[in-house]
């Protein structure tokens, strides 16, 4: 689709990885050139742009409908039905309510947008993009640590002094996207090797120890998806020796930091260190500490966008100035919690399970070729889904990534609906 501006024409794909490329490396041009952060509301007018594209689509729903993505359509709607009663019910200022929609529903659109206006090629360009970005990324990481001395969340490597939640879900998307087209023959033994090497190498100097988590997620998916034994054994013994790697690594960096089970439980479970609000107990801290015995406020929370935060003064909350110090910004489940209690984070959960079925029921309908990107977005869904509950990635930036890999099925299933004159056939999904 072209878009035409005066006697310019763009088109509209390229704005796509225009939004991607800038959520990739907005971090290090802000932290190590010294752009204004201000560059980062770039990808906000694209996605206005992009919306207004998708309006101006009159077959909008019934593409939906083609690709057999009602059920994802349906969810989003559920959510946006409670986020209206909490808005109603706690009469929420209209300028907190823009600035929610703004930090939530940007996702979404580019989630369609990615469904409705890319295709397979697309996919492998963008892949071929984030490959290439990934030795800038190595490089910087490597001068990061060695030559700034920056580590844990300090390190970022593209995404600049921190961004660990922008981090980990590009390093995620890269090893799922390098291991599944290896084991399909579709990757060569060098790109993948390097994937996984600078992915895992990266995670423990940047110390995301949930990487390896999502490593492993990556090869189960995979050992039930794919049948190529030979491909998966030589994946699985290459992590196995790049987990005992990480593990000495770790020590001799951080000797303080335990790797039991035990340990990393009593650290979900504990408050202190920025974290006054627990990781496993969210919610019954937040029921604890703010909604006590409300009824109301236990369902749906706050309001959408009462809690809401911004640097610019107009949009930031009077919970957030008070309350700001709890960092429940820190992880999305913890915010929608407050926002909309319960009804919110359960919508919206379904949200991205509803995706992840979508998935799996691709998955038995495009042709083998295909089949390994659709792989990789059963793998990301799955990641998103524990992203919710870990850190902030589906209210960050870097959510855009997140809703463009768990696109990727609706994007592939898309070819396999069309007909010789390039006219979609109503999906049997």
């Amino acid at each position: 689709m072209i878009l035409r501006v005066g006697q310019i024409r763009i088109n509209t794909k390229n704005l796509i990885y225009f939004v991607l490329i800038l959520t990739l490396v907005m971090g290090t041009l802000t932290d190590d050139f010294g752009i204004p952060g201000v560059i980062r509301y770039m990808n906000d007018v694209i996605v206005i742009i992009l919306f207004l594209l998708l309006l101006k689509r009159k077959d909008f729903l019934n593409k939906i409908s083609f690709f057999g993505m009602n059920t994802i359509f349906i969810a989003m709607i559920l959510f946006s039905v409670v986020n209206i009663i909490t808005i109603v019910i706690n009469f929420v200022p209209l300028n907190l309510v823009l600035w929610a929609v703004r930090n939530t529903y940007r996702f979404f659109v580019f989630f369609w947008a990615c469904v409705l206006f890319l295709d397979k090629d697309d996919l492998d360009k963008i892949f071929e993009i984030f490959y290439w970005l990934q030795w800038i990324n190595f490089l910087l990481v490597l001068y990061q640590f060695f030559g700034l001395g920056l580590k844990q969340d300090s390190l970022g490597g593209i995404f600049g002094h921190g961004g660990n939640a922008g981090l980990l879900v590009y390093s995620v998307i890269l090893l799922a996207y390098a291991i599944s087209k290896f084991i399909s023959k579709e990757y060569s033994m060098f790109r993948m090797v390097f994937v996984l090497v600078s992915t895992s190498f990266i995670s423990v100097l940047a110390e995301i120890r949930v990487f390896f988590v999502m490593a492993l997620i990556i090869i189960i998916v995979n050992l039930f998806l794919n049948r190529n034994i030979m491909r998966k054994t030589m994946i699985m013994f290459g992590l196995v020796v790049l987990f005992f790697l990480a593990i000495d690594i770790y020590k001799e960096l951080f000797p303080y930091v335990t790797l039991s089970i035990e340990a990393l439980l009593e650290e979900g479970n504990s408050t202190g260190g920025g974290y006054n609000i627990s990781r496993l107990n969210a919610f019954s801290d937040i029921k604890r500490i703010f909604f006590k015995d409300d009824l109301i406020c236990n369902l749906l929370g706050y309001g959408f966008g009462n809690c809401e935060y911004s640097t610019i003064p107009i949009f930031c909350s009077e919970f957030y100035r008070e309350y700001g110090s709890f960092n429940y910004r820190w992880f999305t489940n913890q915010w929608i919690f407050l926002e909309t209690g319960y009804a919110g984070i359960i919508t919206y959960l379904m949200i991205l399970c509803t995706s992840f079925v979508y998935s799996f029921k691709c998955y038995g309908k495009v042709h083998k070729e295909k089949k390994s990107l659709i792989v990789i977005c059963i793998i990301m869904c799955i990641v998103c889904i524990i992203s919710v509950f870990y850190n902030s990635l589906l209210k960050a930036d870097y959510g855009y990534i997140a809703f463009f890999a768990i696109a990727i099925a609706g994007i592939v299933f898309k070819g396999e609906r069309k007909d010789v004159e390039g006219v979609y056939k109503e999906s049997n999904l």
